[in-house]
C-alpha cells in the first residue's frame, strides 16, 4: 500500500490533480444538443484566458444523453478556488441565466 500511495501521489503532484489542486466541473444540460454544445463552449472560452486555472474539455458526460437531455461539461483544475468561484459568478452565471433552453450545473470536487 505505501509504495502504491507514494507512487500515485507523486504522479498526481506532477500532473496537477487532486489533492494538489481543486477540481470543478461545469456542466450544461438541455434538450437541444446544439444549444448545449454552444453554451459549454462559450463557458469554457470565458474561463480559458485566466492562468490561475486550466480548463479541460468540453466533452460529453459519460452518459451523454439522459432523460431526453444532452449533457456536456468542462473540468477546471485550480489552486485558487475562491478566484474560480468569482469567475464563475461573473463570467459564466450571467450567460447561463440568459439561456432559455439550457441549464448550468457546477460541482466542486474534494
Amino acid at each position: 500500500y505505501e509504495g502504491f500511495a507514494q507512487h500515485e501521489l507523486a504522479e498526481r503532484r506532477a500532473l496537477q490533480w487532486p489533492p494538489f489542486v481543486r477540481l470543478v466541473f461545469a456542466g450544461v444540460l438541455g434538450r437541444d444538443r446544439g444549444a448545449v454544445e454552444t453554451a459549454i463552449e462559450r463557458y469554457a472560452d470565458a474561463l480559458r484566458p485566466d492562468a490561475r486555472w486550466t480548463v479541460l474539455g468540453p466533452a460529453a458526460y459519460p452518459l451523454a444523453r439522459l432523460n431526453d437531455e444532452w449533457r456536456y461539461r468542462i473540468a477546471v483544475k485550480t489552486r485558487d478556488l475562491d478566484a474560480l468561484r468569482d469567475a464563475l459568478r461573473t463570467l459564466v452565471l450571467p450567460q447561463a441565466a440568459r439561456s432559455k433552453n439550457t441549464r448550468l450545473v457546477v460541482t466542486f470536487e474534494a
